[in-house]
């Protein structure tokens, strides 16, 4: 069994294309729950902070809570190239 495509090529063929951007919120946060062998019951919380300032900086912050490990990091992103040109 076989099968061709053709297309007729031309010209004038457009095929418009409505895009909306809408910025992020300043504040995105988690929570999740769970459970794994070698930690036993866990938990998450994140906040993000997508956009600090006009430069396109933001931060992320996540905290880790189990019974053996409890954790808190915090990340400070700052792009290399102006976020409009990316």
């Amino acid at each position: 069994m076989s099968s061709a495509l053709s297309l007729n090529k031309s010209s004038d063929t457009q095929l418009p294309i409505d895009v909306s951007v809408e910025p992020a919120d300043r504040h995105q946060f988690e929570v999740g729950i769970g459970y794994a062998t070698d930690v036993g019951p866990r938990l998450r919380f994140g906040w993000e902070q997508p956009w600090i300032n006009r430069y396109g900086h933001s931060l992320d912050h996540d905290l880790y809570l189990s019974a053996p490990e409890q954790r808190f990091t915090g990340v400070y992103n700052v792009p290399l190239e102006d976020p409009p040109s990316q």
